[in-house]
């Protein structure tokens, strides 16, 4: 994530929060439950507001997080006071976070963050991705297909599903299943693809 990417984010996190929570993830959040694992090990990836890390824990998992907005860990910090230490700044391109949790992970979820990785980045994402998730663990990600005009300063790689398949392929990932979806916050113009693959 480019650092205007990430400054738009942290300057609207409080606004965006409240919007992330108020969007119908049901179409999502039924992918997840059918495809993870009971009481699973999870990272979420870029979790914004950590809605779907509370689907997740409200589902018996113990659930895990990065992203590179500071105010959206100590929103996480917050909403989860108990587990306060499983959240912490970072991204995919974050080579500290390999050092604690090497092969932790039954599931890494990551869920409209891949569009906002340049192509050149996203080879290092999924050695990130590689080293987190166990043997046989599941990924799943959810990104928005082909490009987006910006006027805020935010990068949108253009993106296709079969392309994204490729990569985790050469990475010796398998698809297990991909899906296409209109956007949960009502906007016509975008489209998402979320896929899931086994390790």
């Amino acid at each position: 994530m480019n650092s205007q990417t990430q400054q738009f984010y942290e300057n609207h996190s409080h606004d965006l929060i409240e919007r992330y929570d108020s969007a119908d993830m049901s179409e999502l959040h039924q992918l997840l439950a059918k495809h993870i694992r009971p009481n699973s090990k999870i990272i979420d990836i870029g979790f914004g507001s950590g809605r779907d890390l509370a689907f997740l824990q409200s589902n018996d998992h113990d659930i895990y997080g990065i992203d590179p907005v500071e105010t959206f860990v100590t929103q996480a910090q917050h909403r989860f006071t108990d587990i306060r230490e499983h959240f912490r700044v970072g991204s995919f391109l974050s080579s500290d976070i390999l050092s604690d949790w090497l092969n932790s992970f039954d599931t890494v979820i990551s869920i409209a963050v891949w569009m906002h990785l340049k192509a050149h980045e996203r080879p290092k994402a999924i050695e990130t991705i590689k080293a987190l998730v166990k043997l046989n663990g599941i990924v799943i990600l959810s990104f928005s297909l082909g490009g987006r005009d910006s006027d805020d300063g935010r990068h949108f790689e253009p993106l296709e599903l079969q392309e994204v398949i490729d990569e985790f392929n050469d990475a010796e990932f398998s698809v297990i299943e991909s899906v296409c979806t209109q956007d949960s916050l009502g906007r016509d113009s975008i489209q998402w693809a979320t896929a899931v693959f086994k390790r």
